[in-house]
């Protein structure tokens, strides 16, 4: 537990999952964006990123999803 981080499982999973797939997505013109968490419910920051953008979108497109505004 001397080297225990927090949050480095998260960052070490999205930086695996980030070389793993971005190569093989560019090659057929896909984008990647790796969506991380542990099962402790950090999230990794891209992560928060991307779902207050899905969020920012969701809200813009529906009317509806104001609802759902206070759960993402």
């Amino acid at each position: 537990m001397v080297d225990f981080v927090p949050g480095q499982a998260v960052i070490d999973a999205a930086q695996r999952k980030h070389g793993k797939y971005m190569d093989r997505c560019a090659a057929i013109g896909y984008g990647f964006l790796p969506f991380s968490f542990s099962s402790l419910g950090e999230l990794e920051a891209d992560t928060v990123i991307l779902l207050k953008r899905i969020r920012k979108f969701s809200i813009t497109q529906d009317i509806g999803a104001l609802r759902s505004y206070s759960y993402i």
